[in-house]
């Protein structure tokens, strides 16, 4: 049985300067595409510029690209400050 591609995706709120280069060290931490989602906007989360060029006062969305069920996890746990509940 072959896993298909997983996209997972979360809300998250970097509204300030520190949230938003936490959300930059986690995703350079990744092998993995990690996409911020905001409107018809798609940035590269490993890129600084790409992060701080979007409104960070609001929600973003956040995907990464993996058929891995352990990266999935850890990234998961590793975002949990970050994620709107």
């Amino acid at each position: 049985m072959s896993i298909e591609m997983i996209n997972d995706t979360y809300v998250i709120d970097i509204n300030t300067i520190a949230k938003a280069r936490k959300l930059n060290e986690i995703a350079l931490s990744y092998e993995e595409d990690i996409d911020i989602l905001k409107d018809r906007y798609v940035i590269d989360a490993k890129s600084i510029l790409g992060i701080f060029s979007l409104d960070i006062s609001q929600p973003l969305k956040i995907r990464i690209h993996t058929d891995n069920e352990d990266v999935l996890s850890r990234f998961y746990k590793d975002l949990l400050d970050l994620i709107v509940r």
